[in-house]
């Protein structure tokens, strides 16, 4: 089953609302001399596509047909926890983590860390607890219920966050 096929039809109208974060990301890789990049859980490609527009080789990585099907040619099916690909500068994982529980959080994590380079870049990017009307929004057009957050162990903080 696909939690994404209703999101994925409205999901580019949130552009507006998650551009200047996109931008951010792309400053950080630029200042960390970033090459290679995967997104992972791509969603609609977004992120991917900004970046190889700036001059980076990305790829993007999601588990929904759905929010593929409006991605670009360098976004594949692929499991966030069992991912083909490796060596990588730099993995990204863009306002996903948060919607898995822990047990998927760590292999994720884990399976972000093997595919990128020795020393290589790892990038967090999602809100805390207290969600925004918005963050809201997206989880009730998804289709999402949570009645439990919990959160990851301090080696999934990033060095870098847009709400600091």
């Amino acid at each position: 089953m696909d939690d994404y096929k209703h999101l994925s039809k409205i999901y580019n109208l949130l552009e507006p609302f998650l551009s200047k974060i996109r931008k951010q990301v792309l400053k950080l890789l630029k200042q960390e001399n970033v090459e290679t990049v995967i997104d992972i859980c791509c969603g609609t490609g977004t992120l991917v596509q900004l970046l190889n527009k700036n001059g980076f080789d990305a790829i993007g990585i999601d588990s929904s047909k759905s929010m593929l099907s409006k991605a670009g040619s360098k976004c594949f099916l692929c499991d966030a926890w069992n991912i083909p690909y490796k060596n990588f500068d730099c993995a990204v994982i863009f306002l996903a983590l948060h919607e898995k529980d822990f047990e998927t959080q760590s292999k994720i994590i884990s399976e972000m860390k093997r595919i990128v380079k020795k020393d290589g870049l790892l990038v967090f990017v999602d809100y805390n607890a207290r969600k925004s009307f918005i963050i809201n929004l997206i989880e009730r057009i998804a289709g999402k219920e949570r009645s439990e957050e919990r959160r990851v162990g301090k080696e999934c903080r990033s060095r870098w966050s847009p709400y600091h």
